[in-house]
Formats: C-alpha cells, structure tokens, sequence
C-alpha cells in the first residue's frame, strides 16, 4: 500500500495544505527532494498509525463513497458538513455553490483512493523532515490541536500556533488571525540561516 498521489509540485518554495492537502504536503515533504522549503500544515496529520485504524478508516470511506453514490452530491454534502468536525463552521461560511460543482464520482474516488486509511503514517519519517513547518489547528478542534502538538514537538525545526475560536476549517472561521500567523512565520523564517 502506498501513500495519497502526489499533485504535481510547482517547483521549490513554501506549500501550504489543509486538511488532505496537509497530508499531501507532508508526504512531499518527507519524500526530501528539496521541492518544500517551507511547510504550513492546517487541521493536518501524519496518518493513522495502527494498521487496525487504517483498515477501519479504508472501510468507513468505502462506506460513505457508496452511500455518496446512492444519494448524491448534495444530500451527501449536507451530512458531511453536519459532522462534529465542522461543528464551528458557519453555515454562511460553508461555500456549498463551491462543493456541489463536485462529482459523484470524483468525490466516491477521492473518498476510496485518498483518505487517511489509505496513507502510508508518516510518523516516523517526521524526525528527518528538517526545514521549517509552522503546523496549525483551531483551539476547538481537540483531535488535530493534539495531533499539531505531537507533530510540531517531533519535527526538529517546528512550531504549533492553535487559532483561537475555531474549529477544523481555521482559515474558514478565522482568516485573519490565520492569515496573521502564517505572515508572522514566514518573515521569522525567512531570517533563518537556511
């Protein structure tokens, strides 16, 4: 089993991802090509790390592709956003003309070929990642603020900065103070000696 596909990288420089995109992100970072000079991770992890775990996850996302499949974009759309993880999500803010564009397919195949089940874990490549990560997390998500932690506290040139009153989708709740953070770490690294 390998890990998520790799998009296609621009060329060096700092890669921002969120969520799969920060599992994305990571797996080129860890791959050590000098492509990610600097790494943002919001609301991401490195994957699950216990073969059971993943083998559940590859089945629960079998499952919601198929139930994806029977009752469509929308219906299915309403349900994910009703989640716990999107909780503090605004309705305004939940951009659906955006997210119905999706396919059924496209949606089922992302579900069954790129989820968490199906990454290789990447905890224990986190200590040879060496450029500078600035990992992310709303303070009302409790799961990825705790993954963030233990990420930031493995890598060996990174810092955690919880966004205060948000919850998975921090640039969503908070843009600002997202948008602040990132901007603060950026100029800091930059002054780094590379």
């Amino acid at each position: 089993m390998s890990g998520p596909p790799l998009v296609a990288l621009a060329g060096a420089g700092t890669y921002i991802g969120y969520s799969m995109g920060g599992r994305f992100a990571l797996t080129a970072a860890s791959a050590g090509r000098g492509i990610v000079e600097r790494l943002v991770l919001i609301g991401a992890t490195p994957g699950l790390r216990e073969p059971v775990e993943r083998s559940q996850r590859r089945l629960l996302d079998h499952e919601r592709a198929e139930r994806l499949e029977r009752i469509g974009v929308d219906a299915f759309l309403d349900e994910w956003l009703a989640a716990p993880l999107f909780d503090t999500l605004p309705a305004d803010e939940r951009d659906l003309d955006h997210r119905r564009r999706n396919s059924v397919a496209g949606l089922a195949s992302s579900l069954r070929r790129c989820g968490t089940g199906n990454q290789t874990p990447l905890w224990e490549q986190l200590g040879q990642i060496s450029m500078p990560v600035l990992v992310i997390a709303g303070d009302h998500d409790l799961k990825f603020t705790e993954i963030g932690r233990e990420i930031a506290a493995t890598l060996p040139n990174a810092v955690f900065a919880p966004i205060a009153a948000a919850g998975h989708a921090v640039h969503i709740e908070q843009p600002d103070a997202t948008a602040d953070v990132i901007a603060d770490w950026l100029i800091d690294t930059a002054r780094q000696p590379t």
